[in-house]
């Protein structure tokens, strides 16, 4: 059940890469600590529609305010770039080929949003590498929009803090679904990650405080591939993976899992999700965490653990109903598991 290759892309980069996520770890650094609410500010909305009758839309508005209904701007790259703290972006219905890559942050008090006006909202990549590219920002807010057909990942944030999305569907995209590298409180909560050909939600290195809260994972990871197609890879500190749906992810029986905690993940939190069919297992559970109240359908086997760091794996008050083709908890070299009030079957553990 050994998964270490799931790492890999974190230690393959280049001089530049590090030298860049050194900078973007300063970033996070000064960023990390949620502040206390504050009033939200009010901003200017800025309306983009590139589908818009009789061809009104046009990218030489000089301002946000010149952004309007009836004058709407024809991209998210230009909408992106007239932005500013406070501010709300409404995306009318429409296929937009482009990458959305802001470069200017929200405030705590004041996000910059970018929100779907109506059903049918989507980026098509067309195999542009990402979707949605965020890279050194904050406070940017993300609500309503399909993200599909991109050539790396759906979804990549790098350097980056307090970041939402909300409500979207991530889909269809030739790598992961979304990647998360050296940043902060990034939330996915209410959102759809389906038949990515990679892993549906992957942490890389350096990340603090994921929060992945009632979305449906499924159907990631059918590459044909021995290892990333898992519905989510942990790989930071601190997550909080509650309320989802997790199945059908992975195509190969032993590396590939609902969720894989790897060895430097740390005090995470999978509490209350749904596990079925996913190919190895519901859980593989290393580093240290808490795993309780789930729902663990048929797999492999209903969890996997192996390779605890300090305090070890909790496993407590989950139902193993499968059914599993080899059993409902396996354990392998270095596992340190503390099994308590589990269901398993007709008895309790």
């Amino acid at each position: 059940m050994d998964n270490i290759a799931q790492v890999s892309p974190a230690r393959r980069m280049s001089k530049t890469a590090v030298v860049g996520a050194a900078l973007a770890a300063a970033l996070v650094a000064s960023l990390g600590a949620r502040p206390a609410p504050a009033a939200a500010a009010s901003g200017t909305t800025i309306w983009v529609d590139r589908a818009s009758a009789g061809g009104r839309c046009s990218d030489l508005a000089a301002s946000a305010a010149e952004a309007t209904r009836t004058s709407p701007l024809c991209t998210l790259t230009r909408a992106a770039e007239l932005a500013r703290p406070g501010d709300t972006v409404l995306v009318r219905a429409g296929a937009y080929a482009e990458t959305l890559a802001p470069r200017r942050s929200g405030t705590p008090s004041a996000p910059i949003r970018f929100s779907a006006a109506e059903a049918g909202v989507s980026i098509a990549a067309g195999g542009l590498a990402s979707g949605i590219n965020l890279q050194g920002v904050h406070d940017l807010r993300f609500s309503g929009l399909t993200v599909t057909g991109a050539g790396r990942q759906g979804v990549w944030v790098s350097g980056s803090a307090r970041i939402t999305f909300s409500g979207l569907a991530v889909q269809a995209n030739n790598g992961p679904g979304l990647q998360i590298r050296r940043s902060a409180d990034v939330r996915v909560e209410h959102s759809v990650v389906r038949a990515n050909l990679g892993v549906g939600i992957m942490e890389l290195g350096g990340v603090v405080r994921g929060r992945y809260l009632a979305d449906t994972i499924d159907g990631n990871g059918h590459d044909g591939r021995a290892f990333n197609g898992d519905g989510m890879i942990l790989n930071g500190a601190g997550a909080r993976v509650t309320g989802n749906v997790i199945t059908g992810n992975g195509d190969n029986d032993r590396y590939e899992h609902g969720i894989y905690a790897s060895k430097a993940a740390t005090g995470y939190l999978i509490e209350g999700n749904t596990f079925s069919r996913n190919s190895a297992t519901g859980v593989k559970a290393q580093g240290s965490g808490s795993v309780r109240r789930n729902s663990f359908g048929a797999s492999r086997y209903g969890m996997w653990v192996d390779g605890s760091s300090r305090t070890g794996v909790a496993v407590t008050g989950n139902r193993f109903v499968g059914p599993f083709t080899i059993g409902a908890v396996g354990r392998g070299a270095g596992a340190r598991v503390k099994l308590t009030a589990n269901k398993l079957g007709g008895g309790v553990r």
